[in-house]
């Protein structure tokens, strides 16, 4: 793997003030340096951690302290359609980690589903990916409709709907069979997205 000085520079500046790596990052995604795109998920991350439990994510958190305490097998006896959402909870609660760290991975993992599928957008279409200033606009058009306050307060929906975006896309526009799996995942960790789901089974 080869490391250039901006993404050295970048590294280093991250971890010691990511705020202040935020306008590097900017310029790596300006110069199409994928990379850039990880620390930028990682950013977003650390908003979802700092982030004080309200609202829904108050009730998530009492519903991660309680399964925290349960054994595994008696997840499946829970009266709840997300099973993996409940697994995710329980991994965490094992290992010790305050809920935070839960909003922290799951934002992280959203984001670099959503990056990803940006990605492809654009490489896709040659009158985009041809020109850098487009490039960028098209991305900060995509990134500033998302809705981060869901990240914050709809954990499990968040993650099942880039889960399910992320499959979805593959299926539709890569003809890759392999994103049914991310799909049926995020039924799994959120039930609503089996209507979604059964629709593009049939059609």
């Amino acid at each position: 793997m080869k490391f250039s000085n901006s993404s050295i520079l970048v590294f280093f500046v991250f971890i010691i003030y990511p705020l202040g790596a935020l306008p590097l990052i900017i310029i790596e995604i300006y110069n199409k340096k994928n990379y850039a795109f990880n620390y930028l998920a990682v950013f977003m991350g650390l908003f979802a951690y700092l982030w004080i439990p309200s609202g829904d994510l108050s009730r998530i958190q009492e519903d991660f302290d309680i399964i925290k305490t349960k054994e595994f097998l008696d997840l499946f006896s829970v009266i709840s359609l997300d099973y993996m959402y409940n697994v995710i909870l329980y991994i965490f609660g094992r290992l010790n980690l305050d809920f935070a760290f839960v909003r922290f991975s799951i934002c992280i993992i959203s984001y670099l589903f959503y990056f990803e599928i940006i990605k492809k957008i654009i490489l896709k279409n040659k009158n985009i990916s041809s020109s850098r200033l487009i490039s960028f606009l098209v991305f900060l058009i995509i990134f500033f409709l998302m809705r981060f306050a869901g990240y914050l307060t709809g954990v499990r929906f968040t993650l099942a709907t880039s889960l399910f975006l992320y499959g979805f896309f593959n299926v539709i526009y890569n003809s890759n069979k392999n994103g049914w799996y991310y799909v049926i995942s995020a039924c799994l960790v959120h039930f609503s997205f089996w209507i979604p789901f059964l629709v593009m089974l049939f059609n």
